[in-house]
């Protein structure tokens, strides 16, 4: 992991055995995006070595004025492709709790928005 990162993207993608490598990627055929915790991507590993990361990445990240390190979650439950894809509400849901129950597993602590924040953007 490099040293200077300081948000990750989050998304995991089951590999189909049936599919053969054709020398490009085929968007059609990019249909087994899945949960972080149900994929090959080894979310787990991945985020184990950032909870030794995330001390140094928030101290550096403060003191520029950025409140901590974040993970961006964009699961494509419902397919898509490198360039784009889609989950609905639903499917983001699904894709939300499978990350909070894997960062609760490898003991990274989290803060969601709340309603309050929202409140308080409209005001």
């Amino acid at each position: 992991m490099r040293e200077g990162i300081g948000w990750m993207h989050i998304k995991d993608y089951k590999i189909d055995p049936a599919l053969q490598w054709e020398g490009v990627v085929d968007e059609e055929r990019l249909k087994n995006f899945v949960p972080a915790d149900r994929g090959d991507s080894a979310h787990e590993a991945i985020l184990r070595d950032f909870l030794t990361r995330i001390p140094a990445l928030e101290h550096k990240l403060k003191q520029k004025g950025v409140p901590g390190v974040f993970l961006d979650l964009e699961p494509h439950l419902k397919g898509g492709g490198q360039f784009g894809g889609f989950s609905g509400v639903d499917g983001f849901g699904v894709a939300l709790r499978a990350l909070i129950n894997l960062l609760d597993y490898v003991d990274i602590g989290y803060a969601l928005t709340d309603y309050e924040a929202i409140a308080r953007q409209r005001d």
